[in-house]
């Protein structure tokens, strides 16, 4: 289970930089082909999406993963 634990933090963590690298990307093809209201809405609805991931977490201090 542990292993599986590193592997799925590692994924994280890859996503994590992957998307701060290609965010300013999308948000400047999206303020040029869409006009910049478009950049609030893409932020916008990055905000709600990391607002509802906060909400799904599921507290793991009790959880023993040896098992």
């Amino acid at each position: 289970m542990c292993h599986i634990l590193k592997i799925v933090e590692g994924i994280a963590a890859g996503a994590k930089y992957f998307i701060a690298k290609v965010s300013p990307t999308i948000a400047t093809w999206l303020a040029d082909n869409w006009g910049i209201k478009s950049v609030g809405l893409y932020l916008g609805t990055m905000a709600i999406a990391c607002f509802i991931t906060l909400l799904t977490i599921i507290e793991t201090k009790d959880v023993d993963f040896t098992k």
